[in-house]
């Protein structure tokens, strides 16, 4: 209360107003931290809001942040792109297989390959374990070739995939070149 009232006399700012954003064992339970201090019930107020339901019903949300903390399942997914070795180059992507997992009750592991080491040899080895396959965007030629390559064991052995932007058009020339048997497919 002392470090609101602190806060509070420099900021004027009411001190009913100053809430505190503490470190969380999860970035679900920021809002539930949030909605316990009363925050959802300040903004009503302070923007004189007539609602008939002011405080926010959490519970689909406390049921996820359960979910989340408890997962009772694992599931992998390989990430074949360009840019593996930039840790954020794909975080849009891993973040929203992440979320998807805490709706299926499932961790998530994600591997990520970088295209130009898959090969006709080795691809094998490198999907063998994989629940899914996953070929995001990316510019240029390099790596092409491993993406088709990845993309055409996927199909033949049934591993779920979704290929973004590039990865789809890879997709569409894979299935050119190994289904239609055009040769020279290729995306421009």
């Amino acid at each position: 209360q002392e470090m609101k009232d602190k806060i509070s006399t420099f900021t004027d700012v009411p001190v009913d107003y100053i809430v505190e954003s503490l470190d969380a064992p999860s970035l679900f339970d920021v809002p539930l931290s949030y909605q316990e201090q009363g925050v959802d019930q300040k903004v009503v107020d302070f923007l004189h809001i007539d609602s008939p339901k002011p405080v926010a019903d959490m519970d689909e949300w406390r049921r996820m942040d359960e979910r989340a903390k408890n997962l009772k399942y694992k599931t992998k997914i390989t990430l074949v792109g360009k840019y593996v070795e930039l840790e954020d180059a794909y975080i849009s992507v891993t973040d929203a297989l992440q979320h998807a997992g805490y709706l299926y009750n499932s961790k998530i592991e994600v591997e990520k390959i970088q295209a130009e080491d898959i090969t006709e040899d080795n691809v094998a080895e490198l999907l063998k374990d994989t629940q899914g396959l996953i070929v995001p965007g990316g510019f240029g030629i390099r790596g092409l070739d491993g993406m088709i390559t990845s993309i055409k064991y996927a199909r033949e052995h049934d591993i779920p995939f979704l290929g973004i932007c590039l990865g789809m058009q890879m997709a569409s020339v894979e299935f050119a070149r190994n289904v239609l048997h055009l040769e020279d497919a290729n995306s421009a």
